[in-house]
């Protein structure tokens, strides 16, 4: 992964406005950023335990 094309937290609400505003996506469905920041350290920290498996089990 390209660590340039990262995001924040809000910026992916900024995104999903702009999709609202262009009526792509209705206004109901943009989270909150304390939502889309709570996604984000959740799959941090699956990525985080699933590579700590990975790892594990290579070394068994």
């Amino acid at each position: 992964m390209n660590r340039t094309d990262r995001m924040t937290a809000k910026d992916m609400v900024e995104q999903l406005q702009i999709l609202a505003e262009e009526g792509e996506i209705d206004v109901e469905d943009v989270p909150e950023i304390t939502t889309v920041a709570s996604w984000i350290t959740r799959y941090a920290a699956s990525l985080k335990k699933q590579s700590a498996i990975e790892k594990a089990a290579e070394g068994s």
